[in-house]
Parts: structure tokens; C-alpha cells; sequence
């Protein structure tokens, strides 16, 4: 790089620099002499630079170009001077007059820096709108990484929010987690919640329902087993999910259906740390975090010795509740909104829900909670806006044309208002029970399915059986 000189910058070229300053500058002489000022001082008092230089501070001030020459007071004064004065343009300016004082003490020069207070106010706001903005981002970002860790999550409530942040007050701690709540409210969603947000969260989260394996099998499921331990094994044995979640988390879904059996085998490897696997005498340890989930009763089950009382202390250190969807209307919406995207996302829709839908969607008690939620949205999404509930009543539809109307006199059973076919008599009338059922357990479905004497599994069933002939009839 070549070496600047002083050659190279004149005292032109630094007057027409500093025109492109953004403040005024007035350059001053010892007896107030106005000797120079840039484009912007002179446009501050409504002249000219040419009809500024030559001109006093204290002739402008007397003039009325401003109400006060804070250069004069500055030169009484031989020290800085900071204040205000208002222009003969209707600006109000703050002002700064440095003085320069020569070898005997006298004023050589007053330097004026001044700036339009209203300009100073905009930069001020937008200072102060830039900081806002960062610290929105801030809060976003840290509310993000706070309720969001888990991508399934959405929600919008006041109560979720709070069960969120004791769900990360746990999360990096090894104790066990009892969640609590009906059946779809995402209980599962809560459990890998807490796993994504622990320092286990780099290893294997395996959920277990336990109401989907058959109890015969479900030891062998859990603890594994050895080649030839029992009719239909594996030829090479098999771990077992205790194993292969080593170092990471359990999620003991449905917990309630456990069979006796298995509680006592579950409570001493809890209690040990170490797994057998069924025809083997050697023990594995492992070393795995529990969380588990029901939507029963486990105190109750207790007291009729349906569940070990001894597990169900060593399984419900920290309870969670999570409340049904029905008990948190704000969350109705955004989980609607969510699964809305979701849903044209994947068919190619631009279905919309409309203020009245949404209402009645607050409205209706949503008994099998967010999984019935997702359904509804997914198929009004197909059906381009078709509900599946009645919007009047806040229930499952009905067609009157089809619908027998029973009658108990206390001797017989009555069926009026409907002509078809015996199977078709019988199949609706089914299921007019089995809806009952569910609402007298209040949507809790395994308690339905008890109640009627099947599987879980063959209740689902029937209802999505039934849905596909209403789905045809509409």
C-alpha cells in the first residue's frame, strides 16, 4: 500500500467530506465569527453556507435564526457548552460547542456540533426497535428450544406450558416418570419429550404397549430368551427390549394392562439392574430409565390387587398428569391448525377450517381426544369439508331414516322407526351400545373394551368398521 501524504488531503476536499455529515458543524472565531459551516447547519436555519460565513453568532441570535447561541456562551464561558436552542425553521436542536483556547488562554475557535432532536428520537426508536426485535428472537428462540425440543409437540395452552416446563426440570435427572392421562392425549409424545430433552438422549427410546402384546408373550418381549427355550423360538435366541434399550429410556405404555405375572419379574429388575433371559441362567445388567403411562386408575387397581402395590410405588415417583384435550380449548386450535397443514400438505389440498368449525370443534368434548382429532382433520381434508360430527348436537351423526329407536317396557325390546334387513338392524344397534359404553367410561377405551368383554383391538376394529358404512352413506 502506497503512503498517504498530506498532499492527498487538502482542506477542500475535507469541507466537502464533511457535507455528507449527518449533524450540523459550525466552525467559530474567537470574536463569534461564523467561518464555516456545512450543507446541513445552513439548511438547520434556513440559509445559504455562503450567507452564514461572514456573519456573528451573536448577529444570528438577534436575527432570530435561533433563540440561543450556544457558541456565544461557550466563548463567555472558555468551556464546553451543552444545551439546546430551538431554529428559525422550527427545529429543535441540541447542541455542543467545544472551544479551542490558543497558548495564552484566549479563544482560537469554537467547534458547534448540533443535531434535530426529532432525528435523534428516530435513530433513538429504531435503536431501541432493533433491541426488541433481538430480544424477541431471543425469547422465540429459547421458547423454541424450551417447549419445541420435540418436533411432535404443538400446543398452545396455558396449563401445557407449565406441564412442559416440569417435564424439563426432570428430563435431565434418571428418575422415573408416571404419566397420567385419557386415552390419544399423547402420552407418548410427553414420554420421548422428556427422553429428547435427558442426557440419554443420543440413545434408544423404545416404547412398549403393553396392551398390544399378548401375555404369553410378553416376557419373552421384555427380557428376551435363548435359542430353543420354547416352542417357535428364534433358532439364534433373542435380546430383549430391556437389552436393547441399554443406556437409553423404557416407555411402559398402558401400563395398567400388565398381567400380574409380569409385575413382580418387571419390579426385580427395576429393583436389580440386571435381566435374565427365559432358558438362560446367566444375568445382564443393564441400566435403563423408566417412564411410564396409563390412562387407568393404578391407586384403584391397587386396592382390588388387579397391580402390585409395592411396583406402583417404585413406578410412580413423579406423577404427571397430562388434562384431556377437551380441558384445554386452546390447543383444540393449534393442534387443528397443525394437523390442517400437515394433512393438504400430503393430499394436495388448500382446505381451510372456518371460524363456525373451529367453534363447534371447541365445543365437542372430543372423547378419544388428539388421535381423534388428527382423524376428524384428516378426513375433512379428504372429504374437501364434510364433519363427521353433527355440528347441532355436538355428537356423532346419525341417520334418522336408519337409526332403530329402541324401547324397554320392561319386558321387551322394541325397535321402531326403521325397515331393512335383520343384519343391518343388529350391526347399528351394536354399535349405538358400544358408543354408550365409551361415554359412560368417558372415552377411556381399554375401560370400554372391559366393559364389553373384547380386546381393544376388536373395539377399534368395529368402530372403523362402522365409519366406513356411515363414510359410504354420506
Amino acid at each position: 500500500m502506497g503512503k498517504i501524504t498530506k498532499k492527498d488531503f487538502n482542506g477542500e476536499e475535507l469541507k466537502e467530506l464533511l457535507n455528507y455529515y449527518y449533524g450540523n458543524i459550525f466552525i467559530i472565531d474567537g470574536n463569534g465569527v461564523n467561518i464555516y459551516a456545512n450543507e446541513s447547519a445552513a439548511k438547520s436555519v434556513g440559509l445559504t453556507v455562503d450567507e452564514i460565513i461572514g456573519t456573528t453568532c451573536f448577529e444570528m441570535q438577534k436575527e432570530g435564526y435561533y433563540d440561543r447561541s450556544v457558541a456565544a456562551e461557550a466563548i463567555e464561558k472558555k468551556k464546553q457548552v451543552v444545551s439546546s436552542y430551538k431554529t428559525k425553521t422550527g427545529l429543535n436542536v441540541i447542541c455542543c460547542a467545544n472551544p479551542i483556547l490558543d497558548e495564552k488562554g484566549e479563544i482560537k475557535r469554537v467547534i458547534v456540533y448540533s443535531q434535530d432532536i426529532s432525528l435523534l428520537k428516530s435513530v433513538m426508536k429504531e435503536i431501541e426497535d432493533e433491541k426488541l426485535k433481538t430480544k424477541n428472537i431471543q425469547q422465540t428462540l429459547s421458547y423454541i428450544q424450551e417447549k419445541m425440543a420435540c418436533q411432535n409437540i404443538v400446543s398452545a395452552s396455558e396449563v401445557m406450558d407449565d406441564l412442559f416446563k416440569i417435564l424439563l426440570n426432570i428430563a435431565p435427572t434418571d428418575s422415573t416418570v408416571m404419566i397420567y392421562g385419557e386415552s390419544g392425549t399423547g402420552k407418548e409424545v410427553l414420554a420421548n419429550f422428556v427422553h429428547q430433552n435427558s442426557l440419554r438422549h443420543d440413545k434408544p427410546f423404545i416404547p412398549i404397549n403393553c396392551a398390544a402384546i399378548p401375555a404369553e408373550l410378553m416376557e419373552a418381549e421384555f427380557f428376551g430368551y435363548e435359542k430353543g427355550a420354547f416352542t417357535g423360538a428364534n433358532r439364534e435366541g433373542k435380546a430383549g427390549l430391556f437389552e436393547m434399550a441399554d443406556n437409553g429410556t423404557i416407555f411402559l405404555d398402558e401400563l395398567g394392562e400388565m398381567p400380574l405375572s409380569l409385575q413382580s419379574k418387571l419390579l426385580r429388575v427395576l429393583e436389580s439392574g440386571e435381566v435374565k433371559r427365559i432358558g438362560s441362567s446367566k444375568t445382564i445388567k443393564t441400566n435403563v430409565r423408566i417412564i411410564a403411562a396409563t390412562n387407568r386408575n393404578l391407586n384403584k387397581m391397587v386396592e382390588e390387587n388387579t397391580f402390585r402395590e409395592d411396583l406402583y410405588y417404585r413406578l410412580n415417583v413423579i406423577p404427571v398428569k397430562i388434562p384431556p384435550l377437551r380441558e384445554r380449548p386452546e390447543d383444540i386450535e393449534a393442534l387443528s391448525e397443525h394437523f390442517l397443514r400437515e394433512y393438504n400438505r400430503k393430499y394436495g389440498r388448500n382446505i381451510t377450517l372456518s371460524y363456525d368449525v373451529m367453534k363447534q370443534f371447541k365445543k365437542y368434548p372430543w372423547p378419544g381426544n388428539i388421535r381423534e382429532l388428527r382423524n376428524e382433520i384428516e378426513r375433512y381434508v379428504i372429504t374437501e369439508g364434510k364433519l363427521r360430527f353433527d355440528m347441532e348436537t355436538d355428537s356423532l351423526p346419525e341417520k334418522k331414516s336408519n337409526t332403530p329407536e329402541m324401547i324397554d317396557d320392561g319386558r321387551n325390546i322394541v325397535f321402531k322407526g326403521y325397515i331393512g334387513p335383520l343384519k343391518d338392524v343388529m350391526s347399528r344397534y351394536e354399535m349405538e351400545y358400544i358408543k354408550s359404553v365409551i361415554k359412560e367410561c368417558g372415552g377411556v377405551m381399554t375401560e370400554a373394551a372391559k366393559r364389553l368383554g373384547i380386546h381393544r383391538s376388536a373395539l377399534y376394529k368395529k368402530i372403523e368398521k362402522f365409519d366406513e358404512i356411515e363414510n359410504k352413506q354420506l
